[in-house]
């Protein structure tokens, strides 16, 4: 469904970037954080912290060891794009 077509590059502070997808469970966990839906959230401009908040859930899903939120933030990554985002 939506998921399979989201994904999102981590730039991490060390290491080489990383491509991690979107599933079903990530999305239901951050319906339930954030009490909204994931199509809402991600539509049109979609904050950042929404986008680092299941960059960082999809990362911890793949089985990677990471921190707590807020520490991956501070500590573990650089920056986070929504693949197919045009830079300009």
């Amino acid at each position: 469904m939506f998921g399979s077509d989201v994904k999102f590059t981590v730039i991490p502070v060390e290491g080489e970037p990383y491509t991690v997808q979107l599933t079903l469970k990530v999305a239901i966990a951050f319906e339930r954080e954030y009490k909204t839906t994931i199509s809402v959230a991600l539509a049109g401009e979609p904050s950042a912290e929404h986008l680092a908040w299941c960059a960082w859930k999809s990362t911890q899903n793949t089985g990677r060891i990471v921190k707590p939120f807020e520490g991956w933030l501070e500590t573990e990554i650089l920056d986070i794009t929504l693949d197919g985002d045009d830079p300009k």
